[in-house]
């Protein structure tokens, strides 16, 4: 995160393997946020997709996901670099930028009945932002409730590694983006025109879907839908707000 003024936070439990998650989040983040460029390219084709991450997901889903990014990858090596880039560019666009695909990266398009962006759930998140003292970077242009935007908040959250900030992740995952990501990846991953995409869909939601599950074995706090913001006794204030990086270069 940039511009934080906080001390470091009291280590919670597992915080080695927070570090590793939230850096898969990171990763995960990235891939959502922007096109991909020749140097992005060039590392994922490096490994193979099993590796991109320290704690890869498992389950059918997730086998699906991958089956497709391997897809991806041996058709990205039988082509030109540019006409692959300009095809992963127009996919990109269709998903995250044009809506061509139908799957919207923000939630108040799932989980409102006008299926529109910037509704409740969008003011809703933003209220678990400024508990933490945090803000998306321009509202205007991505929504507080964007798929990018909540990745990077939960992986903020892991990174504080306390008892409250673990506890809030599982409770955020509850109450927003578990709760519409699966849509979000059947949409995507039925109507992409790259399995790169595709595949991208299907691994994000077996993420953090099984994100919620280490969650919940490392708290002790099972799945529940709570209402509101995370109350005032979970996280301590800062005295300013921060960003969230959603589409900086500094990703």
């Amino acid at each position: 995160m940039v511009g934080t003024n906080e001390e470091p936070a009291e280590t919670g439990p597992g915080e080695a393997l927070f570090h590793l998650i939230a850096e898969d989040l990171d990763l995960l983040a990235r891939l959502h946020d922007r096109e991909l460029d020749a140097t992005a390219l060039a590392g994922l084709l490096a490994a193979p997709p099993e590796n991109w991450f320290s704690f890869p997901p498992t389950g059918e889903e997730t086998e699906a996901g991958f089956a497709l990014l391997r897809d991806a990858c041996k058709t990205i090596r039988k082509y030109p670099e540019q006409e692959v880039l300009d095809d992963l560019a127009a996919d990109f666009s269709a998903l995250y930028l044009t809506h061509t695909h139908r799957a919207s990266p923000n939630e108040s398009v799932w989980m409102t009945e006008e299926k529109l962006e910037r509704q409740e759930p969008m003011f809703a998140v933003r209220g678990w932002y400024e508990h933490y003292n945090l803000k998306a970077p321009n509202w205007r242009t991505r929504s507080d409730d964007h798929l990018v935007n909540q990745i990077v908040f939960l992986a903020e959250l892991l990174r504080r590694e306390t008892q409250a900030s673990l506890c809030d992740a599982g409770r955020f995952l509850d109450q927003h983006l578990n709760n519409w990501i699966g849509e979000f990846a059947i949409q995507a991953a039925n109507n992409c025109q790259t399995p790169f995409y595709a595949g991208l869909a299907l691994i994000t939601h077996t993420y953090v879907s099984q994100l919620r599950d280490i969650l919940e074995e490392v708290t002790g706090e099972a799945r529940k839908p709570l209402l509101g913001v995370p109350s005032e006794n979970t996280a301590d204030p800062q005295e300013s707000p921060a960003y969230i990086p959603g589409a900086q270069p500094s990703w």
